[in-house]
């Protein structure tokens, strides 16, 4: 019996990892589709910069990472989600998770020698 209650106390602790690896598959495959779309359609440079980053970074998150069926199905369920109107906001957030990610790199990477004063680069 106690038995029992270890293992459902275990299904039940993984489920929101489930839960939360469908969310997180969901918001990389939008934020895929919609900087991949802004990379090719922005008419201001510095946006369709921010775009191929973000399209580069989500690419870089889900390759490999999800099984194809789970990224074929997620690509497929986003493309009907976006819209023209929704469309700025979902690429502002995709675009802040980025800049985030980005600011946790450099809080812990060390400094590039060409940052440190008087390193020498190159040999």
């Amino acid at each position: 019996m106690r038995a029992t209650y270890l293992i459902l106390a275990t299904m039940v602790a993984a489920f929101p990892a489930a839960a939360s690896a469908q969310t997180a598959v969901a918001d990389d495959a939008r934020c895929l589709i919609v900087s991949s779309t802004y990379a090719r359609t922005a008419k201001d440079p510095k946006a369709q910069q921010v775009a191929q980053t973000a399209s580069a970074f989500y690419l870089g998150r889900i390759d490999g990472r999800y099984p194809p069926a789970a990224l074929k199905a997620a690509l497929a369920a986003q493309v009907k989600l976006l819209t023209a109107a929704n469309a700025p906001a979902i690429m502002n957030g995709c675009a802040a998770r980025v800049g985030q990610a980005e600011a946790r790199i450099q809080g812990v990477a060390p400094p590039s020698p060409r940052t440190q004063p008087g390193a020498k680069v190159g040999r």
